[in-house]
C-alpha cells in the first residue's frame, strides 16, 4: 500500500512538474507576444521595401510568416495567440504594460492575493512579522495553483506548441543579420540567446528601432527591456509555485521579483 502510495506522489509531482515547465515557457512568450507583432511588420517591410534587403539571404521562415500569417498551423495570428494563450493567462502582461492597469480575467484575479501576500512577506522587518506573513502566503497559494492545475490538458498543450512555434520563428527573425543590418547596423549581431534567456544591448536597440517606424504594429511596451526581463521572472516563479513540494523563502521570493517587474505593485513604504 505504501509502495502504491509513493507511486503516486512521485507520478503527481511528475505531472506538476511537467505542468510548471510548459505553462512557465507559455507565459513568458505571451508575455513577449508584441515581439511576434515585429516581426511581423518586418515580414511585411521585407516585401514592401526590398530595396533595403539587396544582396542578403532572406531570415529563416520569413516568407512563410508573411503568407502564412493567420491562416496556417505555427502561424496563429494575434487573434488567434490571445485565444490560444487568454485562455489560460488572459491579457498578455505585455500588453497591459502599455498602460498599467491591471486585468480583470481569471488568471490576473487568482493571482493578485499571491503576489500581495509575497511582497508582504519578502518586504517583512522582521523574522517574527515574517512568519506571519508566510501564513499569508500558504493560504494564498492553493487558489491559484488550483487555478493553473486546470491546464495540462490536451488542448492546452497543442496551444502552447502553437505559441512556441510562432514565437520560435519571430525570435529567430528578429535575431537575424539580415534585420539587424537593416534597422542597427551591419556589425550588430544579437545573442541566440535574446530574448528568453538573456538580455542583449542590440536586441533592444532593434526593438526600440522597430517600434519607432512600425507604429501600428499594435499595443507595444514603452519599456521593453524591463518586459524582457518580466517573461523569464515570470516563468521562474510559475515553474516554482505549480510544485506541490518546494521551498517557501523560494517561492516568496521568486514570486516578488515577478510582482515587481509588472509595474502593478509596489513593496510596502517603497522598499525594493
Amino acid at each position: 500500500m505504501f509502495v502504491q502510495e509513493d507511486r503516486m506522489l512521485e507520478r503527481d509531482q511528475s505531472t506538476a512538474q511537467t505542468a510548471g515547465a510548459f505553462l512557465g515557457d507559455m507565459y513568458a512568450r505571451w508575455t513577449l507576444d508584441c515581439l511576434v507583432e515585429l516581426a511581423h511588420a518586418i515580414s511585411d517591410d521585407y516585401f514592401s521595401s526590398p530595396e533595403f534587403y539587396q544582396g542578403v539571404a532572406a531570415p529563416d521562415d520569413i516568407i512563410d510568416l508573411w503568407l502564412s500569417y493567420g491562416a496556417a498551423k505555427n502561424f496563429p495570428n494575434k487573434d488567434q495567440r490571445h485565444t490560444l494563450a487568454g485562455a489560460i493567462f488572459g491579457a498578455s502582461d505585455g500588453y497591459s504594460a502599455t498602460n498599467g492597469m491591471a486585468t480583470n480575467d481569471a488568471f490576473h484575479q487568482n493571482r493578485a492575493p499571491l503576489f500581495k501576500a509575497c511582497i508582504a512577506a519578502q518586504t517583512a522587518t522582521s523574522a517574527e512579522s515574517r512568519d506571519g506573513l508566510n501564513q499569508q502566503v500558504v493560504q494564498a497559494l492553493p487558489n491559484f495553483q488550483s487555478y493553473l492545475g486546470g491546464f495540462p490538458g490536451t488542448a492546452a498543450k497543442v496551444a502552447y506548441e502553437q505559441i512556441k512555434a510562432v514565437s520560435q520563428t519571430s525570435f529567430a527573425i528578429l535575431r537575424s543579420d539580415t534585420v539587424s543590418s537593416r534597422f542597427i547596423g551591419t556589425h550588430a549581431h544579437i545573442s541566440e540567446e535574446w530574448p528568453l534567456q538573456t538580455s542583449d544591448p542590440n536586441g533592444d536597440k532593434l526593438v526600440a528601432e522597430c517600434l519607432s517606424k512600425f507604429k501600428g504594429a499594435g499595443n507595444m511596451p514603452k519599456d521593453f527591456p524591463t518586459l524582457r526581463a518580466q517573461a523569464p521572472a515570470g516563468k521562474e516563479a510559475l515553474d516554482t509555485i505549480v510544485q506541490k513540494q518546494t521551498d517557501l523563502d523560494d517561492l516568496v521570493s521568486k514570486t516578488y521579483s515577478w510582482a515587481m517587474f509588472t509595474g502593478l505593485y509596489e513593496p510596502p513604504n517603497g522598499k525594493q
